[in-house]
């Protein structure tokens, strides 16, 4: 309404009238002014800021496709804890601050009043590497979800499990100081994943292809180039490398789970991780290839890097090497050589779970998670919902960052330096419970292997360190690659490292 041309029209309005017209209007500014005020203040509204570059559109995917964790951090600088990001082929709102870490992890997906999804955001990511199928086994996914629980990190289970591990451990690491020189994070995927091998599948598999674990190396490096994540589809000669890859590696699992369902009974008393789920729910033999694809890739994709950034911290500081060495050699320390593999599972399900105060060897293992954490999860919005003010839309993808979080330096005093003595108990727990510290994911979706992969590192490192010198050939180690890693990076240069048994080890 033309309020100009109301008045024009209407010339003779009592003088009363008049008044009580533009108190009226003018009741109503004040009022919506006052609205809007309130709603601010409180948070109700707000505009989602982007990040933006000199370069429209393609700037922002340009910059993260160089140096992803440098864009995060500028961006959190400029826009605040809740931003968007639009790389073209996908677009994020990105939430960070503990107010964001309890949003985002405590969702639970597993209700029809949920409000994020897990496994939706995953699959968008990750259809790539596994595959449209893999979320479609409804029964399965959810069966399997409590499979890996028991099978995985149950106490009888694990002690079945550092069997294995101890075995391959002490001939890993007598072949590494025959090697001489060697390839720090090959020669931990490696170890890692003949380890994760033989405990998932049994050491025969190991014998029968020695590839695999190899293959695994290059799967994970070529995950995330964009030739795979954004253009699989065009026939490059990187594409066509990883499908070999990938083709490869299903081929070799196909194999030994059809040879499995060929004669349950003959290999019944197998102990494997494989046999345990055969025993358990062997009616799913459509779903076993790609569980096994995607645990292996988990178990590769974080503890190679955690293995290796911590081997090569330690081996670069002849203090802190030598105070690892003394706790190692202790008899008071939870992994001594002569502790029995139940008493080893107990002590990995301790230290997972931070009880008492963390020996040093573990401290380390907290500060390389905190250093290279990994550059953000996400999740799937399933319902119109908002955070922090901003209306967030069904179908949004939200992203959660451990790395910028664990680089706060209001939180982390020079944040950017490898210091283990940060996690003492009490610290630990005051950053657990601000919601600063992220490691293993949170909830419902934390890292399901996590006690496993504490025994693999802890046995592998404390072995070590205790029989073994340890020295890096670098005088500065190189800085993380995040371009391209999907968890925890790796260099952005090989580091070289070399091994000799200590006499009387």
């Amino acid at each position: 309404m033309d309020l100009n041309a109301w008045f024009a029209g209407n010339p003779n309005l009592p003088p009363a009238l008049l008044g009580s017209c533009l108190l009226a209007l003018l009741a109503a500014l004040l009022f919506a002014v006052s609205l809007r005020s309130s709603r601010a203040e409180k948070g109700e509204i707000r505009t989602l800021q982007w990040y933006k570059t000199g370069f429209p559109l393609l700037g922002p995917p340009a910059e993260f496709q160089k140096a992803p964790e440098e864009l995060l951090l500028k961006a959190r600088k400029q826009l605040g804890n809740v931003f968007g990001l639009n790389l073209l082929a996908k677009r994020f709102v990105f939430v960070l601050g503990p107010d964001a870490h309890r949003w985002f992890f405590n969702a639970d997906d597993g209700t029809s009043a949920s409000e994020l999804s897990f496994e939706k955001a995953i699959e968008a990511l990750t259809r790539h590497l596994f595959g449209a199928g893999l979320y479609r086994f409804t029964a399965w996914n959810e069966k399997a979800r409590k499979l890996i629980i028991t099978g995985l990190a149950s106490a009888p289970r694990l002690a079945y499990y550092t069997t294995v591990i101890q075995s391959h451990v002490e001939r890993s690491l007598a072949g590494w100081a025959q090697k001489g020189t060697l390839d720090l994070f090959r020669e931990c995927s490696r170890v890692t994943m003949g380890m994760m091998i033989a405990c998932l599948l049994g050491d025969d598999v190991n014998e029968r292809f020695p590839e695999l674990a190899d293959l695994y190396y290059e799967y994970e490096r070529m995950a995330a180039l964009p030739a795979v994540a954004q253009f699989l589809w065009f026939p490059s000669a990187v594409a066509r490398r990883f499908k070999r890859i990938k083709g490869r590696i299903v081929e070799i699992l196909e194999t030994v789970i059809r040879e499995r369902y060929a004669d349950l009974e003959g290999h019944s008393g197998r102990q494997d991780y494989l046999q345990f789920v055969l025993n358990d729910t062997p009616g799913f033999p459509e779903a076993m290839s790609l569980h096994f694809l995607t645990i292996l890739f988990a178990a590769h994709i974080n503890t190679v890097s955690t293995m290796a950034w911590t081997i090569a911290h330690i081996a670069s500081d002849e203090a802190l090497q030598r105070a690892v060495r003394s706790e190692v050699r202790s008899e008071g320390d939870p992994f001594r050589a002569a502790a029995r593999a139940p008493e080893l599972a107990a002590a990995g399900i301790a230290i997972a779970a931070n009880k008492g105060e963390l020996p040093l060897l573990d401290k380390c293992m907290r500060e390389t998670h905190r250093l290279y954490g990994a550059l953000f999860f996400v999740r799937e919005v399933q319902r119109p919902t908002s955070f922090d003010g901003i209306p967030l839309p069904k179908g949004t993808t939200v992203a959660f960052s451990p790395f910028v979080m664990h680089r706060d330096e209001s939180v982390y005093e020079k944040a950017s330096t490898f210091n283990p003595h940060r996690f003492s108990k009490p610290a630990l727990e005051e950053l657990t419970t601000k919601r600063q510290y992220v490691p293993f994911g949170s909830g419902r979706h934390a890292c399901q292997g996590q006690r496993l992969v504490t025994i693999v590192l802890r046995l592998v490192w404390t072995t070590l360190f205790r029989e073994y010198d340890v020295s890096v050939e670098i005088n500065e180690l190189p800085a993380p690659e995040y371009a391209g890693a999907l968890g925890i990076p790796q260099p952005k240069s090989p580091v070289f490292a070399r091994v000799r048994r200590r006499e009387g080890a």
